[in-house]
């Protein structure tokens, strides 16, 4: 028969197990990291935009001036998303 105490020590050991594996790896991260030899933890460079949306739902004239700006620049979306066909 299987005791209340004998499951509490099964998922003792598997939770004490699963806490160890966490904080080697954390260590082993941070190490490399210090030492240099980890993955880089700097953002890529950023990218202009591609689109533009307005801030709400319903674009001011200053968010209508420029998205017709907008759609003039060259590589842009020649209309704004919501007005395309699917």
């Amino acid at each position: 028969m299987i005791r209340n105490t004998f499951i509490q020590g099964t998922l003792s050991i598997v939770f004490a197990t699963v806490v160890m594996v966490v904080f080697v790896t954390g260590v082993v991260v941070a190490f490399k990291t210090i030492r240099g030899s980890g993955r880089p933890l700097a953002e890529d460079e950023p990218v202009p935009s591609k689109l533009f949306a307005p801030a709400g739902l319903i674009p001011t004239a200053a968010e209508r001036e420029l998205q017709r700006r907008w759609n003039e620049l060259p590589g842009s979306a020649t209309k704004p998303l919501g007005a395309r066909k699917h």
